[in-house]
């Protein structure tokens, strides 16, 4: 998008953001105490690849090193990036207004209210959903998608319906929420955290109260 470098998008990534969005690989888990900033960094991180073709070309590179320019662009076309919630009512309260602010800035943006929807001048797409009804969830394939507190969205959410929304466009997902416990965010972070082909990260206030400084740490 011609003129992206010149937009200012009111966010300042924390620091453990900063190192999950150079990461290019297709799978992140983030777990994170409360106020932590992993709601805003994720729809960022959604923002960044709706708007930058050079990272998305970037990213699908890294996954596909042998891919000719033709698959890339394919890959390419038309994206769309979905921020899940484990309900509509959550979506909308707590990350609606955060997507409307760090996208106000971006020239020819249009919000739909009803859909919780931002459409972007070159037709790619952030939308708000809740997984109230996990089936509600079928639909168009994704370059990208947040499970925002993945302990509390259906089990079967992920694995049997917004899995195959990814395969088409090689998406990435991140897992992201507070542990309640050992639940399937714990069990998750578990397997990822020694593997190459995930961004796995533990946070907890402690660690933020030493790596994060001034208002990253209260908001």
């Amino acid at each position: 998008m011609a003129g992206l470098r010149e937009i200012v998008i009111p966010y300042a990534p924390r620091s453990w953001a900063k190192r999950a969005h150079r990461s290019l690989v297709r799978w992140f888990v983030w777990v994170l105490h409360r106020r932590a900033g992993k709601t805003t960094a994720e729809l960022n991180h959604h923002q960044r690849a709706a708007l930058d073709n050079d990272w998305e070309r970037a990213r699908l590179r890294f996954l596909l090193p042998d891919a000719l320019e033709s698959q890339i662009k394919t890959l390419m076309e038309r994206r769309i990036y979905w921020h899940v919630m484990p309900s509509y009512k959550q979506a909308e309260l707590v990350a609606w207004a955060f997507l409307k602010i760090i996208a106000d800035p971006v020239p020819g943006r249009k919000f739909n209210e009803s859909k919780l929807r931002v459409t972007y001048p070159n037709g790619n797409v952030i939308q708000l959903l809740g997984a109230d009804d996990p089936d509600s969830l079928r639909g168009p394939g994704l370059s990208g998608l947040s499970l925002d507190e993945y302990s509390q969205i259906p089990a079967n959410a992920f694995g049997e319906i917004l899995s195959k929304a990814l395969a088409d466009h090689l998406g990435y997902c991140i897992f992201s929420g507070t542990i309640k416990g050992t639940d399937q965010l714990y069990h998750m972070y578990e397997a990822a955290k020694d593997d190459p082909e995930w961004f796995a990260l533990w946070q907890n206030i402690d660690e933020s109260l030493k790596t994060e400084s001034g208002a990253t740490i209260t908001k």
